[in-house]
């Protein structure tokens, strides 16, 4: 049996056309907020990168410090006194020279004091103090002023001073 096509029911529909539809909506030019998400995030992209390259610079001579410290003999009987040195030199390029330059003794220790608990406050001053005796420090006391030198290194880059009353430095 073949099958005949059957007439439509109602004319008019014989009459219709097809539905044309619209356009796809295209993707380009996008809406002004994504210029403005894409202008932020370049801006905070590059802020991010300058300032994480002006930190690196701000703390490679704290890095080399350390780095030096470990160069250092400790079985050397100026160890105490080659710390000393590489303290006040890595504390002479983070602060004002004409504050740093002239600390000794009490003063130096309190601008240590600023980057140190209190228990490593007492023990550094007994370790400076051993500087200026011939004997040198034995291997704990040389590893321990190493770890208080490496901690001390490494807050530097964050100390502040103030002037004091009398024109002295003080750490804040």
């Amino acid at each position: 049996m073949t099958a005949t096509p059957a007439a439509p029911a109602n004319p008019a529909l014989a009459q219709l056309k097809d539905i044309n539809l619209p356009e796809q909506i295209g993707s380009w030019p996008p809406a002004p907020g994504y210029f403005l998400l894409a202008a932020l995030t370049i801006v905070l992209v590059v802020a991010f990168a300058w300032f994480y390259i002006k930190r690196q610079k701000r703390l490679t001579a704290s890095r080399q410090a350390v780095e030096l410290v470990a160069l250092l003999d400790k079985g050397s009987a100026d160890y105490p006194r080659q710390i000393n040195t590489l303290l006040k030199r890595t504390a002479l390029t983070y602060l004002p020279r004409n504050q740093v330059a002239s600390l000794d003794g009490e003063k130096w220790i309190a601008l240590l004091s600023t980057c140190i608990e209190e228990s490593e406050l007492q023990a550094l001053q007994h370790l400076l103090a051993v500087r200026f005796s011939p004997g040198g420090l034995n291997m704990a006391d040389a590893s321990e002023l190493e770890a208080i030198a490496i901690k001390v290194l490494k807050s530097l880059p964050d100390v502040k001073l103030l002037a004091g009353a009398n024109g002295e430095a003080q750490p804040c």
